[in-house]
This record gives C-alpha cells, structure tokens and sequence, in this order.
C-alpha cells in the first residue's frame, strides 16, 4: 500500500529511499545489511532497551569493525544522493566512519564533553557512479564497552518528486509508540518536517480478549496529539483498520485437519495440509463435499450425515466480522477528528460487515484467505482510493469515493471539525 500511495503522490515521479534500516520490508530498492556483532533492539520485545529511534526498531554494538552496509537503487535517474546516518549521539558512544570501497568521507568520534543523548544525522554527498555505503565502527579514545546505536539510513534525491518514510514494524499496536517510544521519534519528525503523516494501526488489536477499546481510543489520541505537535505543519490523515473476518475454531476441518491445526506451529507438513483446503473453507465450503461410491455426499465432518445438518453446520461457521472492528474503527475516526485529521474507514470501503470474504472471493482477489490480510492488489485499491480521497480534500470537495475497485462499499476521508475544510 505504502508503494502505491508514494506512486500516486509522485505522479510518476522519482520516489526517494528516505528510511532506509536493516530488515526492513518497505527500502524503495535500496538495502540496508547488518554484517557483524550487532544486536536488534525491537519495542516489541518486553526486555529490549531503549532508545528505539523513529522505526521502533535499533541496531547497537560494543565491537570494533562491526560494519552496516547500504546498497542504492540501481537506476540512473537519481541526482545529487545524499546519505545520512541516524544514530544516538551520547557520552562515550562508540566512534564509527562512513567509506565506499576503501575510501573514507567522514569519521564520527564521541562528544569531548558530558552530552545529553540525542538524535544526531550525519551526512554524505554520494558520487554519481557510487553504488553502496558502509558504516564501519572504530574505537581510538572510547571506553572499551563503549556502544553505537544505529537507527537507520536516510537516502535523499535532489530531483525526487516524494520521500515517504515507511515506519511500520509488524506486529506493532497503538499501545507500543504510546508506551515504549521514545524522544527520538519526535526529534526525527522535527529533523524531517514531512508534508504529511499518515497512521494505520488497529488489526493487531482487534482480535485481543480483553481491550479497553475506550483506553484504545484515548491511547491513538495522545498519540496522534504527539506526532502533531512535533511536525505541526503536517497535514495528519488516520487510516483506519480493514476488515477482520473468522469463524468458530474447528470448522470445516476434517479430523485429520483438526490434528494437524494443534500442531501446525510446529510442523510444516501439518502446515501445508491446512493450506490445502483453505481456498474451499473460505470461499465455498460446498466444494469440500466429496460424492461416494453410491452417489450418497460424504460430508467433511463427522457429525455431519444429511443435507439440513451441513446447511446448519455452514450457517454456524459462517464468517463474520471481528466484534471489535467497527468499535475500532468509531473510536479510530473519533481520535482522528479530535485531533484535527482527516480519517480514512477502510471498513466502510471494504463495504463493512463481512467483506473481507468477500474481498478474498472475489474476481480479481483482493483478500488473503486467512481472511486477515489483503492481497497485493487489495492493498493497491486502498491506497488508490486513499490517494483520490487526498486529492478531493485538497481540492475541497466532498471527499466519497465509490468502492469500484473492491466489494461496492464507499469510502469517506472525512476531516472532523477542527480542520476547516
């Protein structure tokens, strides 16, 4: 989605790298590799330390030539790169320098005096034919567990028409930046002053047990108040979450399928037998029926033996939306607009209860049939939809988009009433 939004915005245009960190999955064609002792610090692990920089995610080290390799996109049309490094400035910090094959652009020695730690850019003009950069840690006059924590890349372009930052970490809740983030991510908005923040959280909570979703929503408005203060020319648009569908535990598995789902974290043939039939429980159940030998239907379950006991059977393990969706995305809209952004419902586009299936059923497919996540093209529909509900803002029209591309539904990027327009 974050490929095709930075697509559309740039009109064709050149799309800058902007963050660039190791392992990550949004680089814009540029990679970024940790070679060495390094450690990943992640928010999403209870024991991982802080800072975490903008991304939630960082990489330190105590060791002499632990080195980080960025490799730029191979394209001929980028003029006048420049790459930066982001990275804990503190007292004592382990020294590092930045070189391309052999030669050294500029060497990074620890603060002489006391200093509070701080987000610190450091940043080089790349030559036209340079094609990779390396961070390569060195130590002269720092303690000797002296540490470097490494945030990530910054790749720049004189002649880009976008820099989209993508700072998403799987797995990530609203509760995570409201919780474990740090001073870092504010100083980074203030370094880079974007034009625009666009937050999509939601899906990884709405399946909890036990969410407040009232405190969810006062979380994702002192969140969103953050981020506002610290880029305050920002326009602020809030995605809400897409549509989850699922159905009672146990349905439509055989008993060789039941088994094999207590073990499928385990096992990857376990695994595999459950794909097997996933299209089929999804989409149309019916297709699991097999035909005996007397032309008598053998039905997928046990308990199941005649025609009504299978139509019951399907209407109890039909899809339905997570209970916690459209909660989610009235409390989302709410802290949207109560801070002064527009909002997105990707549920409404979607075309709301159940759509999900409808997405992962449907010709051309949108919907992954875990019924969770969105297809490659599912997500190219949202942000086609998200990008025209921009532009219709930005022109100052009313901003209802028709869901032509997906199940029906329409899409509403509204701004609340402290906006103005």
């Amino acid at each position: 989605m974050a490929s095709e939004l930075a697509r559309l915005f740039a009109e064709d245009g050149l799309v800058a790298p902007g963050f660039v960190a190791p392992g990550h999955p949004e680089n814009w064609g540029a990679e970024a590799v940790a070679i060495g002792r390094w450690t990943r610090e992640n928010w999403l692990r209870p024991g991982a330390r802080g800072p975490f920089g903008p991304l939630g995610v960082a990489h330190r080290t105590t060791r002499d030539g632990a080195r980080i390799r960025l490799a730029l996109p191979r394209r001929p049309e980028p003029r006048g790169v420049r790459v930066g490094v982001l990275y804990e400035k503190k007292t004592g910090h382990r020294g590092f320098r930045l070189e391309t094959a052999g030669r050294v652009w500029v060497e990074v020695s620890p603060p002489p005096s006391p200093t509070a730690p701080e987000l610190r850019l450091v940043e080089v003009d790349m030559p036209d034919d340079a094609e990779t950069l390396e961070l390569v840690t060195h130590c002269r006059r720092c303690p000797r567990n002296a540490e470097l924590r490494f945030f990530g890349f910054l790749v720049r372009y004189e002649n880009a028409a976008v820099e989209w930052d993508a700072l998403g970490v799987v797995g990530t809740s609203i509760f995570h930046p409201s919780q474990r983030s740090d001073a870092m991510l504010d100083a980074y908005l203030g370094l880079r002053k974007p034009d625009l923040i666009a937050v999509w959280f939601g899906s990884n909570s709405a399946e909890s047990d036990d969410l407040d979703v009232e405190r969810y929503g006062a979380r994702y408005r002192a969140l969103l108040d953050r981020l506002r203060a610290a880029a305050p020319d920002a326009a602020c648009l809030v995605i809400g979450l897409p549509d989850l569908d699922a159905r009672p535990s146990g349905c439509f598995l055989s008993p060789a399928e039941s088994r094999a789902s207590r073990k499928a974290r385990k096992r990857a043939k376990d695994r595999a037998l459950l794909r097997l039939n996933l299209p089929a429980r999804a989409c149309d159940p019916d297709a699991l029926v097999k035909s005996g030998r007397n032309g008598q239907p053998i039905y997928p379950v046990a308990s199941v033996r005649t025609a009504e006991q299978w139509d019951a059977y399907k209407e109890a393990c039909a899809c339905r939306t997570v209970p916690l969706v459209p909660e989610l995305d009235r409390v989302s809209r709410e802290a949207a607009h109560a801070a002064g952004c527009a909002y997105f419902s990707t549920w409404e586009f979607m075309g709301g209860e159940s759509s999900m299936q409808r997405f992962a059923c449907q010709e051309p497919r949108l919907g992954a049939y875990d019924l969770v996540h969105l297809t490659h093209e599912g997500y190219q529909a949202i942000a086609r939809s998200i990008h025209s509900a921009v532009q219709q803002l930005g022109a100052g029209t009313p901003a209802v988009i028709a869901g032509s591309d997906a199940a029906g539904g329409e899409a509403r990027s509204e701004t609340g009433p402290e906006t103005g327009k």
